[in-house]
């Protein structure tokens, strides 16, 4: 019996899946091995492409997900389900990684959309009054904690005027300004004093840059 071409064809691809059914454990094992020893490889090709085809794979998966969303979706959490700990460790390594970026990024987004976003804090504290007043409370407790016995009235009629000047500096300029202590309350590493020198009035804008940094 003389095979066609197209025949040859089928019969060579049932042999290829019987031998791949069979042997599947080994070859999966080889193509794992092979992908460990040249990962810095394979890396560097996958860069590369995404790279050259950037706008089409963006697109690609935009269409993907729109046309299988649920599916995604599942996926998703059955892999965020099954690996927290990996997760979790390599979300903390790159924000210790990308610290700087991360806050820069987070103030510029919160100067681009400060109008959207107040009005967004003003119906969650409206809807959320008493997680938000429990937070003021932390806040005002922080303070409390931070302010040491042995001021004088000196010193505290200072700390008020130091508030009356933002406040007045917001109604003269119709910019928001904050007052903001220099060394943090509840810095990470070092945790400053509520003391008329450690008391500065700044933008809000300025102050979200600084978040709860210590500047030099």
């Amino acid at each position: 019996m003389i095979l066609n071409t197209e025949e040859k064809k089928v019969i060579a691809k049932e042999k290829k899946r019987l031998y791949y059914i069979k042997n599947r454990e080994l070859i999966l094992k080889k193509k794992h091995d092979h992908y460990i020893e040249n990962s810095d490889e394979y890396k560097e090709k996958r860069k590369d492409k995404y790279e050259e085809n950037k706008e089409v794979i963006k697109q690609d998966r935009k269409e993907y997900y729109i046309d299988n969303k649920e599916i995604v979706l599942e996926r998703v959490t059955i892999y965020a389900n099954n690996n927290k700990e990996s997760i979790k460790i390599t979300k903390s390594n790159y924000r210790i990684k990308n610290k700087d970026k991360l806050s820069e990024q987070k103030s510029e987004y919160y100067i681009e959309n400060i109008e959207a976003l107040t009005k967004k804090n003003k119906k969650y504290a409206q809807e959320n009054k008493g997680r938000v007043n429990a937070l003021r409370a932390r806040y005002e407790l922080a303070k409390i904690n931070a302010t040491p016995p042995w001021l004088t009235k000196e010193h505290l009629k200072q700390i008020k005027a130091i508030y009356d000047l933002a406040s007045l500096m917001t109604k003269e300029t119709g910019i928001k300004h904050e007052v903001d202590h220099i060394v943090p309350l509840r810095g990470k590493t070092v945790r400053g004093l509520h003391v008329p020198w450690n008391l500065q009035v700044l933008t809000k804008e300025q102050n979200t840059k600084k978040s709860n940094k210590l500047v030099l």
